[in-house]
C-alpha cells in the first residue's frame, strides 16, 4: 500500500497455496477468479488479476478452493512462473504461507529479491534456518539437474561417511571436493544468491538487534549475501485491527508502523545503481569464502 501510494504499479499475489486470505486485508468479499481458475480453468493470469479500493493496487486472489490437496503440478507452476514475470506492474509482491513445501520453496526461489520475515523467538529462527536449508538445497540440486550433474553429485553425497558438516559452506565445500563441475556450479550460483532479512514483533532493542546478529550468522554459515532490511516493532493496535489495513492505513496509531515500512520500502526498490554495487559487493565476498 505504502508503494502505490508513492505512484509504483504494484501487483499483490496470494501466494499461500491453500491458506488464501489477503483479499480480506483489502476489503475484496467476493474475489471472483482465483489461482484455482489459473490452474484448473487454464484462465489466463492477467484474468485473475482484481482491482483493489487503492490505486495503483492490484491483487491476485490466491488458490481459495483447490479440491487437490497436493496443490500443483510441475507444468502448472512453469506455467504460473512464466506469466507472473509478463505481468505489467512494477513490482509483483508475492505472500508465501508459512513451512517448506516444494511449492513455496519455488516460489521464493523464483523472486528476484527473496523475503526472509523473522519474529525474535527462537523456535521461529530455527524455522528459517530450516527453511534457507531446504531453498538452498533446491536452488543447487535443480542447477545440477540441469548441468546434468545430479547423479554424480548424488553419489558424492553417499559418500560423506563421518565427515562433520558444521554449516551449509562445509557442504559446497564437501561437493567440490568430487569434481571441478561440480564446483563450478555451486560457485556461479551462489555467488550471486542474496537473502533479505526482516524483524517483525519487536518489542526491544534487543530484539531489533537480533536481526544485525541473525543476518551476521546467516551470512557466516550459508556462505551467501544477507541484507538485514530493517524492523518492525510490535503493535497492539495494528493487532487489534489487523484485518482493516485499508481502512486505517496512515491513522495515526500506524504511524510509527508506517515509518518502519516505509524505511523496508525503500530499501526494497533500490536504485539500478545500487543493485550493481550490491552485486560487487558480492562478488568480493564470494572470494573470500
Amino acid at each position: 500500500m505504502y508503494l502505490a501510494s508513492r505512484g509504483k504499479k504494484i501487483i499483490l499475489m496470494d501466494a499461500d497455496f491453500g491458506g488464501a486470505n489477503l483479499h480480506s486485508f483489502v476489503e475484496i468479499k467476493k474475489t471472483g477468479c482465483t489461482l484455482t481458475d489459473f490452474f484448473n480453468k487454464k484462465i489466463p493470469l492477467t484474468d485473475v488479476v482484481r482491482e483493489t479500493p487503492i490505486d495503483n493496487l492490484r491483487l491476485i486472489p490466491g488458490d481459495l478452493y483447490a479440491f487437490n490437496p497436493r496443490g500443483f503440478n510441475y507444468m502448472q507452476k512453469q506455467r504460473l512462473f512464466r506469466d507472473i514475470k509478463r505481468l505489467d506492474a512494477d513490482l509483483v509482491l508475492m505472500d508465501l504461507g508459512a513451512g517448506s513445501g516444494t511449492n513455496t520453496v519455488d516460489a521464493f526461489l523464483l523472486a528476484d529479491r527473496m523475503i526472509a520475515l523473522a519474529t525474535p523467538q527462537t523456535i521461529t529462527i530455527e524455522n528459517l534456518y530450516l527453511f534457507m536449508n531446504k531453498v538452498l538445497f533446491r536452488k543447487l540440486h535443480t542447477e545440477l539437474d540441469r548441468y546434468g550433474l545430479k547423479t554424480l553429485a548424488e553419489e558424492a553425497w553417499k559418500q560423506r561417511g563421518e565427515v562433520t558438516l558444521k554449516s551449509f559452506r562445509d557442504v559446497v565445500r564437501f561437493f567440490s571436493r568430487f569434481s571441478d563441475r561440480i564446483k563450478w556450479v555451486m560457485e556461479k550460483e551462489l555467488s550471486d544468491f542474496s537473502v533479505n532479512v526482516v524483524m517483525n514483533q519487536v518489542r526491544n532493542i534487543n530484539q531489533m538487534q537480533m536481526g544485525i546478529s541473525l543476518k551476521n550468522v546467516m551470512s557466516s554459515y550459508y556462505g551467501i549475501w544477507v541484507r538485514y532490511m530493517g524492523h518492525i516493532r510490535y503493535n497492539e493496535f495494528l493487532w487489534k485491527y489487523n484485518n482493516q489495513f485499508y481502512s486505517l492505513f496512515g491513522s495515526r496509531p500506524l504511524l510509527s508502523t508506517l515509518r518502519e515500512v516505509e524505511a523496508i520500502a525503500r530499501r526494497l526498490v533500490e536504485s539500478e545503481k545500487e543493485r550493481e554495487s550490491r552485486k560487487t559487493a558480492i562478488r568480493l565476498f564470494d572470494s573470500q569464502l
